[in-house]
Formats: C-alpha cells, sequence, structure tokens
C-alpha cells in the first residue's frame, strides 16, 4: 500500500485530533465519575419511617414516624450520625412531609389535625402554628421565605381538584 499525499494527510488530521482530545483532557482536567453511592441508615425506627428532609446545612434529618405508638406519624428531628432522635410533634393526627427553612431554624410541614393544613414549628422543637389550613406536602424554597403548597383532594387528580400555591 502506498502512501499517498492524501492518506498522509487523513493520518496527520487524526494524530492530530488524538493529541488535541489529550490535550483538552489534561489541561481542562474533566470531572471524574462519582464513585458508586453507599447508602446507609439514617433512622433505626421499629415501624414506619418516611418522608425524610436534610436541613440546609446537612447536619439535621426530620422525618415521621409511628415509633411511638404505632397508631399515627409524628415528626422527628435527629443529628446525622446520631440515634437519639426528638420529638417534635404530639397529636394523635398523622404528620408528615417536612420542610426545612433556608437558615434551618424552622420546619413546614402537613398535619391531618383539624381537617388537615400545613404548620410551622422551631426546628428543634416548640410550638407548631397553623400557616394554611387545607394545605399539602409544604416546601420552603431555597432562600427559606417562602413555601410552596397544593391543596384539593389527596387522592384523586381530576380536572379542576388540586391547586398549587405560594405563601
Amino acid at each position: 500500500m502506498m502512501l499517498t499525499p492524501q492518506r498522509l494527510g487523513v493520518a496527520m488530521g487524526c494524530a492530530a485530533g488524538v493529541l488535541l482530545g489529550l490535550f483538552v483532557m489534561w489541561k481542562f482536567n474533566l470531572p471524574k465519575p462519582p464513585p458508586d453511592p453507599r447508602m446507609s441508615p439514617l433512622s433505626f425506627d421499629p415501624g414506619v419511617t418516611t418522608t425524610p428532609a436534610l436541613s440546609p446545612d446537612g447536619r439535621l434529618l426530620a422525618y415521621a414516624s409511628d415509633r411511638a405508638n404505632g397508631k399515627n406519624l409524628d415528626l422527628y428531628v435527629q443529628m446525622l450520625g446520631r440515634d437519639n432522635p426528638s420529638r417534635l410533634t404530639w397529636t394523635d393526627a398523622d404528620e408528615s412531609d417536612p420542610s426545612f427553612s433556608g437558615d434551618g431554624s424552622a420546619l413546614a410541614y402537613y398535619s391531618a389535625q383539624a381537617g388537615g393544613g400545613i404548620y410551622l414549628i422551631p426546628a428543634l422543637g416548640g410550638t407548631p402554628r397553623l400557616l394554611v389550613p387545607g394545605g399539602h406536602n409544604p416546601r420552603f424554597a431555597p432562600a427559606g421565605n417562602v413555601v410552596t403548597y397544593w391543596t384539593g383532594l389527596r387522592n384523586a387528580p381530576l380536572q379542576g381538584q388540586a391547586k398549587s400555591w405560594v405563601i
């Protein structure tokens, strides 16, 4: 096989492309793929533990659990890496869906008490207060000054039966 000027040009172009690609990878230090994820339990309640939320600084975990009596969900908060949660709510109704404020000082959550609604409570415990009657699934915005939620029938996603809100 004879090396013609055209083949020589193609070979040099391919070699230059490979060298350029290697240079770009070295120069810009492309990120390495993330390591394989490791899963580890954060709560060790004997019953149901659901709707977890991490504080913005990643130090607190809030979640709903039936650990107290096995009959209804209450909210708990704990430091990550510790297994001694503090109970935040004490009602006979289910509480769930905690969401931390932007500074981590408060939680918005859903409670089924008194017909259901969105409540606020200090993240380390205190007196809850009703924010919005009838709301579901509260979520603080990252800045922490706005809460989104929805209203309507929980298990009936029919046209016009659910609306999203911000407060």
